[in-house]
């Protein structure tokens, strides 16, 4: 894909593969976003199975049917067109058009598009997590862990987490990370395994920026496994626990690299939490400035305070004195 068309409340996003609604990804397969980009790319015009079959698989043959399943699922997540009737009609016996009129946008517009504000928050999915410990039976505790770290993930306010039902999807698929994170719409991925033996249980789990496929995070749990229930809470807290202040420090230098001068409170966290795990006394006086700006930007944001409270107690054990949080928020000196 190589160019951007908005349509409706769409963004087709070619540089990074993807469909953006609201600014929000649509959970779309990759043949299905090479057959919405031949079909955008030619309003109005109707596109034959054997045109769209070949932008889609190439030269692979494929039955017919695969097309027509695949066109269902884009009608399906795309939606009526508010004057009723669908984007994508047949032409019966021929193939398929798009009746919409869509913009087509510049490709330098593509590293931001306009539907990704400057309040894009990070998405992230969980993937079912591989059960190697040779029984099937002990599958319900590999999908258990699974499903309590995507709980665990969405207490994150600023996080956004893929539902368990789209993770869920890709159980037992052997797909690219890179290719299940454009088919998600999301950024990262968390992988993991589970292995038990007797009753001690070892549990692997990394977080990945998809994209990239760079491993920013990753740890091996050995665990007695003599409450099966507890387990599963623990280890969720834990990954939950270790992953976020990865994705704070990976995603504030991104937002520090390409800050502009016009961000919004959560981006202005995100820089501050860049400086703040530089550990230094100017790097935290920095994020100290920033956190301030984003609690009186957003006094609703809890983690322009949350952070403040942070970067303030740092800096007290960098001084040598202490402070106390208010429930507020505010940090202030004690006298």
């Amino acid at each position: 894909m190589s160019t951007n068309f908005t349509f409706g409340p769409f963004v087709l996003d070619g540089q990074r593969g993807r469909l953006l609604r609201g600014g929000r990804p649509v959970a779309v397969s990759s043949k299905g976003l090479r057959l919405l980009e031949a079909l955008v790319g030619s309003p109005g015009q109707t596109l034959t199975k054997t045109e769209l079959m070949q932008a889609a698989w190439g030269d692979t043959a494929i039955e017919e049917s695969n097309l027509s399943v695949q066109i269902a699922a884009l009608r399906k997540q795309l939606g009526p067109i508010s004057e009723g009737g669908d984007w994508i009609t047949t032409v019966p016996r021929v193939g398929y058009r798009f009746v919409g009129l869509p913009a087509r946008e510049p490709m330098e517009s593509t590293a931001e598009p306009k539907a990704l504000s400057a309040e894009h928050r990070p998405w992230i999915a969980v993937l079912p997590f591989v059960n190697l410990s040779g029984e099937r039976e002990q599958e319900y505790l590999a999908d258990g862990i699974t499903e309590d770290i995507i709980t665990a993930l969405t207490r994150f306010r600023w996080l956004f987490v893929i539902a368990r039902n789209s993770s869920f999807a890709y159980k037992d698929r052997s797909l690219d990370a890179k290719q299940i994170a454009q088919e998600l719409g999301v950024e990262y991925l968390i992988e993991g395994s589970v292995r038990k033996s007797g009753q001690r249980m070892r549990i692997s789990a990394q977080l990945v920026e998809a994209t990239s496929r760079k491993h920013i995070w990753a740890e091996r749990y050995d665990l007695e496994l003599t409450d099966v229930f507890a387990v599963q809470d623990e280890i969720a807290e834990r990954v939950a626990g270790a992953i976020e202040p990865e994705l704070l420090k990976t995603e504030g230098a991104q937002a520090a690299a390409r800050h502009t001068g016009n961000m919004t409170a959560w981006d202005i966290v995100r820089r501050g939490t860049w400086h703040f795990h530089q550990v230094t006394r100017e790097n935290h006086h920095k994020a100290r400035e920033l956190f301030r700006q984003a609690a009186k930007l957003d006094r609703e944001l809890p983690e322009g305070h949350l952070w403040l409270g942070r970067v303030n107690a740092a800096w007290s054990l960098m001084a040598g004195r202490t402070i106390v949080l208010p429930t507020c928020g505010r940090a202030r000196k004690r006298p």
